[in-house]
């Protein structure tokens, strides 16, 4: 019966990490914690239950023996496929060659390294070539050396904040932390938020770390161009001068049409927001058509005039039917506007007219797109179609 019992056991840990946690404790053997590991593709640990229902983290390596967990060939065998699994084989985390294995799967195995191994450069130049963020786990002599800073944030930009003001004011290992990652400009001396070269790197990688650079630098239209051309949501970081600037604000809806947003400025009335206002003019026409090919219900900001201009119109509800909810009364009664808004969306039937609710045709396109845009058609269509159209039961 035992013999029974512990062949369920390796067939159920391996399938089924957690009902490897619900098996009774004196089945937890070397055996079924081994096989459990290898179902669960050697995950460092799994959030499961205990018998009383209690959420627990733990991994299989915990009801390992101790023996076993201080055999080396089976530790190199645990951090070749993770890493991070060092973190429960204390007996080897100071073994060089365990370490070093670990390491070279996952850099961020250096956490659980002995003290004198996070101090060892072969160690930690394996480490951060493998994760550079892992540089945070390093000995503070080693956070000074500039090669293996160099190294670090060459594999991870955000590596900077792991290291001494000193590295982060040379110029040198910032430029590679922004090229590799933009948003490594936070952690850059003040003296190189405000470093042309320096920003200019950083936005060309990631336009939205101009947040992070100098107010003379998110003032200056070559720099915030750049930014927006890679971001449009770098728009809201620019001055409010630039984000009142045409030609910026149009480079950056044509790359996010969000952007549109960030130069829209709340107007407050008694603590809630009445209205919103743009420094922009929102009559312009071109930078309403970008904005309405990436989302056509972006219309809903359009002045009157571009509401009631057909062929923007046309372009807003092609690309989302929604946006003939913005468009003006005369344009709801137009046929082809409204045939090519149901074609792509037939629920925005709803938004047509009621001369339109009444075209056999129109409707019929709304309920080739969704068959409940019959709901929306006129009663008395609705009635002629329901025999015709086989409409499902709810």
């Amino acid at each position: 019966m035992k013999k029974m019992n512990k062949e369920t056991a390796l067939k159920l840990a391996r399938k089924d990490i957690n009902a490897f946690y619900q098996l009774p404790l004196a089945l937890k053997d070397d055996d079924v914690a081994l096989a459990a590991l290898e179902g669960s593709g050697w995950a460092i640990e799994y959030r499961g239950h205990d018998c009383e229902g209690f959420p627990m983290f733990r991994c299989p390596l915990d009801y390992v023996s101790a023996g076993l967990r201080g055999n080396k060939g089976f530790a190199l065998q645990c951090v070749s496929h993770n890493g991070r699994l060092l973190r429960y084989l204390k007996p080897l985390q100071a073994d060089k060659e365990v370490v070093l294995a670990a390491v070279r799967q996952n850099g961020y195995a250096l956490k659980y390294a002995s003290r004198e191994l996070q101090a060892d450069r072969e160690v930690v130049m394996e480490a951060v070539w493998s994760r550079g963020g892992a540089l945070e786990y390093a000995s503070r002599e080693l956070k000074a050396d500039k090669e293996v800073v160099l190294a670090a944030v060459s594999q991870d930009g955000e590596a900077l904040q792991h290291v001494f003001p000193e590295m982060q004011a040379d110029k040198e290992v910032v430029l590679v932390a922004v090229r590799q990652n933009g948003y490594a400009l936070q952690d850059a001396s003040r003296k190189l938020k405000a470093d042309r070269e320096v920003v200019l790197e950083a936005v060309k990688q990631d336009g939205t770390a101009l947040m992070f650079a100098s107010p003379e630098l998110r003032s200056d239209k070559d720099m915030v161009l750049v930014a927006v051309r890679q971001n449009g949501y770098a728009l809201q970081d620019a001055s409010s001068e630039l984000r009142a600037d045409r030609e910026v604000v149009l480079e950056a809806v044509k790359q996010n049409c969000i952007a549109l947003f960030y130069m829209l400025e709340a107007v407050m009335q008694n603590g809630r927001v009445r209205r919103y206002e743009s420094p922009v003019d929102l009559e312009d026409r071109e930078l309403m058509l970008e904005a309405v090919k990436q989302d056509g219900r972006m219309l809903s900001h359009a002045s009157r005039e571009l509401a009631a201009d057909r062929e923007l119109v046309l372009v807003a509800v092609r690309q989302d039917g929604w946006a003939l909810a913005s468009a003006s009364p005369e344009l709801k009664a137009d046929r082809e506007v409204v045939l090519e808004a149901v074609k792509q969306n037939g629920w925005v039937l709803e938004c047509a007219s009621p001369e339109l609710k009444a075209d056999r045709e129109v409707v019929l396109e709304a309920v080739k797109q969704n068959y409940r845009a019959l709901e929306c058609a006129s009663p008395e269509l609705q009635e002629e179609l329901k025999a015709a159209i086989a409409v499902p039961e709810n």
